[in-house]
């Protein structure tokens, strides 16, 4: 679920051409950023409130928010790290569920499927329902991290 907000403020552009013209990018990029990952806390403690909890625990340690900040826009996202030391690329599939059916073996002289002490070439999987984890804090934090981040950016460049 990757929706992109846009938003249109007036004067950012031009703030953000001073800024870069001026000097002191990268001191206002670490504010902003700073700043960003505040307005998006409720997202965030409702999303690791919301994922599953597995053996490991591995998913709700992935979920993070990164900020950054280009020449001409600012992005912000919360939701499983995919890459990196404490990630979860299996994030995609817990959110939106799996199909049931026969898993095979596709490499021929491979060991294959782990049943107890036995290895066999193809397994029954019954499917996985989804979580649907991030959807979800999605749609409840949508109106609560917009104006957040919009006073963010207006607290970092004066706009």
């Amino acid at each position: 679920m990757a929706e992109v907000i846009q938003l249109q403020m007036r004067g950012l552009s031009k703030a953000m051409e001073l800024v870069r013209l001026r000097g002191g990018w990268k001191a206002k990029r670490r504010e902003l950023n700073k700043e960003m990952r505040r307005a998006m806390r409720p997202a965030y403690n409702r999303m690791r409130a919301r994922a599953p909890k597995g053996p490991t625990g591995n998913l709700k340690k992935s979920i993070a928010t990164t900020a950054f900040m280009t020449f001409d826009s600012i992005n912000v996202r919360t939701g499983p790290r995919l890459r990196g030391r404490r990630k979860a690329a299996y994030a995609h599939i817990v959110e939106l569920g799996s199909k049931g059916g026969v898993r095979t073996v596709k490499k021929p002289g491979s060991k294959g499927f782990r049943v107890g002490r036995r290895f066999t070439q193809s397994i029954k999987h019954p499917g996985t329902k989804g979580q649907f984890f991030i959807q979800s804090t999605y749609q409840d934090s949508i109106n609560t991290v917009v104006p957040r981040a919009i006073a963010a950016i207006r607290k970092t460049f004066r706009v």
